[in-house]
């Protein structure tokens, strides 16, 4: 995973980060992966979930995606509606 470098956004500033993945099937056999990417600034730390594929299904890839804002803790979760599985 490619990372940028170190970013300072002011309060209420938007920017976009790219983020670059490369699977290299030979090294890591795994058809799915999900994972955390944690961002660090101002009093308390975002997390942002992932998912990534490796290969390519002979079914649609997601039926359907929900992300949203957990009531409460102001935690983040995301759900991914897969056919068949």
């Amino acid at each position: 995973m490619h990372l940028p470098m170190a970013t300072t956004v002011q309060p209420g500033e938007k920017k976009n980060v790219k983020v670059r993945v490369e699977i290299e099937p030979d090294i890591i056999d795994f058809k799915r992966v999900d994972g955390l990417i944690r961002v660090n600034g101002g009093t308390e730390p975002i997390t942002l979930p992932f998912l990534l594929f490796s290969d390519e299904p002979d079914y649609p890839r997601v039926s359907a995606f929900q992300f949203g804002k957990l009531p409460g803790n102001g935690d983040w979760m995301y759900e991914v509606f897969l056919p068949g599985g």
